[in-house]
């Protein structure tokens, strides 16, 4: 791996920071209050910070790096590009393609599932508590009350089979 000059550790840190804190201007500027459509805005941003990560760290394949082209659709694509020998992507055989529409199919179902459960409850089936939003004072008590964990660890699950949606679907 090579030596990172200041300005590029500058600017990864710059993207670093724009992916994770421009999802919640996004959802204030939306005035989004549904957890599903928060989550489809957070995604891409999530997908970003990795790639993004990925890239300071040295960790991009060599075959996403062989021209331009190739690292924008590796960069911006939510699933792992094989490449072969010749670093060339390597194309999906019919039977990829058919376990991808099963594995999505099945995603989807579990998806759909989670929110026909979560959705009725307003995505707190433990009830709401008072640990406050994201720019709001943090009071321990209340982000350790076990109805309020219960929610964060369906909702992290919720977010899980989501982000699992992509990968099934390539």
């Amino acid at each position: 791996q090579e030596d990172l000059s200041p300005l590029q550790i500058l600017l990864g840190v710059v993207l670093v920071a724009a992916s994770a804190s421009l999802p919640y201007g996004l959802i204030d500027l939306m005035n989004a209050e549904n957890t599903a459509v928060r989550f489809v805005i957070c995604l891409p941003f999530v997908l970003f910070f990795f790639r993004t990560l990925e890239a300071i760290f040295g960790f991009t394949p060599h075959g996403a790096t062989s021209s331009s082209k190739i690292y924008s659709i590796y960069f911006t694509m939510p699933v792992e590009m094989i490449f072969d020998g010749d670093n060339k992507p390597v194309i999906a055989s019919r039977d990829d393609i058919l376990h991808s529409i099963k594995k999505t199919a099945y995603s989807i179902l579990i998806l759909i599932s989670l929110i026909s459960i979560l959705s009725p409850h307003d995505y707190t089936p433990f009830g709401k508590t008072v640990a406050g939003e994201y720019y709001e004072y943090i009071i321990i008590s209340e982000y350790l009350h076990p109805g309020h964990l219960g929610n964060c660890f369906l909702i992290a699950l919720l977010f899980q089979q989501a982000l699992g949606l992509g990968d099934a679907i390539f």
